[in-house]
């Protein structure tokens, strides 16, 4: 301790101190045993004077004080009953002392607490917040995992992760289109789609999921390894949905028993190489698994088209976000329209058009926004 602490402790017991006192008293008394010592002293002296002051001006005087203090020091080996001591500092204490020592008083205190309070806020929030990759119109990216996974996403697709990626299981969000390979690991990996939930461990495989399309279908084809598929109607649990629809089928005794006895089985699809299936808007379980040809479900990686039967709307809408250019379609009736098409080198979207409306008879113009579809 040094003058000002003694100062401090003297002048303590005297009368009451500032506030900006008592907390340097409160943090000096929490840091120093010194302190603490010397304040107890500081108080059996005072407590003994006062007993005693009638008797000052008296022979002796002095040591008869001091041999009183020694008499009331606490025993050597037995507890003794100690002055109670002032309240550890707190937080706001001790950052009120730092800034005082640095010079912000006043109304610059407030607004530097207000800045630090705002400063950590802002950096929890960057720490929690998910991670977002957002691919625009007309182009493609490659996005490699905290796993060491890679995806590739195609235009217009967004792939969401949360910050405690991987540490239980490695789970993603998909809206669009991506290609999967995910590295061999004892945590699953799951993929949510809109209307679907894919689980692997480690395999290669395609999900095409477009909320906005016209058929609302999420398509899975694997490449290599073994995928499992399940529904996700309304974009809840497939489980919590399922035992929803499942409740009018119950049998009457069933109803009376706990909600846990009650088993529900979620139907799971398991594709293995060169299979797909696909979820239709909110049904509650995928189509079995069929035989695709792969490279037509992956052409889009290499920059070929290839669509089989499908509606003019659909393929209209993977042209929008292939060439990051609008397509309107005059009539419904004209969007439902079915369509196979193949190109493995298509040049520009003018000549994907003029290809498929010179197959269905159909004309196509030059607009403001883009081009439009219409029939003769």
């Amino acid at each position: 301790m040094d003058a000002k602490d003694f100062d401090l402790l003297y002048r303590s017991l005297d009368g009451p101190l500032s506030p900006d006192e008592e907390r340097r008293l409160r943090l000096l008394l929490a840091v120093s045993p010194e302190a603490r010592e010397e304040r107890r002293r500081l108080q059996a002296l005072r407590t003994t004077l006062a007993l005693r002051s009638r008797r000052a001006f008296e022979a002796g005087f002095a040591d008869r004080v001091m041999a009183a203090v020694a008499a009331e020091a606490p025993a050597k080996g037995r507890a003794a009953a100690r002055p109670a001591l002032p309240a550890p500092p707190t937080t706001l204490d001790r950052i009120g002392w730092w800034l005082q020592a640095h010079g912000l008083t006043g109304r610059r205190t407030g607004w530097a607490v207000a800045a630090m309070v705002l400063g950590l806020a802002l950096g929890i929030g960057w720490w929690l917040r998910p991670t977002v990759v957002a691919v625009p119109y007309g182009r493609t990216a490659a996005v490699t995992l905290p796993d060491g996974s890679h995806v590739e996403l195609a235009g217009g697709t967004t792939l969401t992760w949360r910050w405690r990626w991987g540490q239980e299981e490695r789970r993603v969000q998909l809206d669009g289109e991506a290609f999967f390979e995910v590295a061999a690991a004892d945590r699953p990996f799951i993929v949510e789609a809109f209307n679907a939930i894919v689980r692997v461990t480690g395999t290669r495989f395609n999900v095409a999921a477009w909320a906005d399309d016209l058929l609302r279908q999420t398509v899975v084809t694997v490449e290599e390894g073994r995928v499992e598929v399940a529904a996700r109607p309304g974009g809840g649990a497939p489980v919590a949905e399922a035992r929803e629809a499942a409740a009018p089928a119950r049998r009457p005794e069933a109803q009376t028993l706990p909600a846990e006895r009650l088993q529900v089985v979620v139907p799971v699809v398991v594709l293995e190489a060169g299979q797909a299936t696909r979820v239709v808007g909110d049904s509650l379980a995928p189509r079995p698994p069929q035989a695709v040809a792969v490279e037509a479900a992956l052409a889009w990686r290499a920059g070929a088209l290839w669509f089989r039967d499908q509606p003019l709307g659909v393929i209209f809408r993977h042209l929008e976000r292939r060439y990051a250019v609008p397509i309107r379609v005059a009539s419904p009736e004209v969007a439902a329209r079915r369509h196979t098409y193949q190109n493995p080198t298509p040049t520009s979207v003018a000549s994907v058009l003029s290809d498929i409306c010179l197959a269905l008879d159909l004309r196509y113009r030059r607009t403001a926004q883009g081009y439009e579809v219409f029939s003769p």
